[in-house]
């Protein structure tokens, strides 16, 4: 939501906290898609390689899963080229 608004900071902050709680609760699902929608965020802002990064955890642990489609639209989204935010 912060990210589709613009507010990257809040978008980040959120990202980070989020994923640090589904991490501590071993929730793998929702800590995958946390990642994917922080990688999102970081490529929006243009930061290519923390955003490839995200991909990758996310990748790895739709992977663990066996959730294809995931798997699918992570891969579809990082290859995506978007148009940086300018600062």
């Amino acid at each position: 939501m912060y990210r589709e608004q613009g507010e990257f900071d809040q978008a980040l902050q959120h990202h980070a906290e989020a994923i640090e709680i589904l991490d501590r609760a071993s929730a793998k699902l929702d800590r995958a898609e946390a990642c994917y929608q922080l990688a999102l965020t970081e490529q929006k802002l243009g930061n290519i390689e923390k955003s490839q990064e995200n991909f990758e955890r996310s990748l790895q642990l739709f992977s663990e899963m066996d959730a294809s489609k995931q798997v699918e639209k992570v891969q579809l989204a990082a290859t995506k080229k978007t148009e940086k935010i300018p600062n």
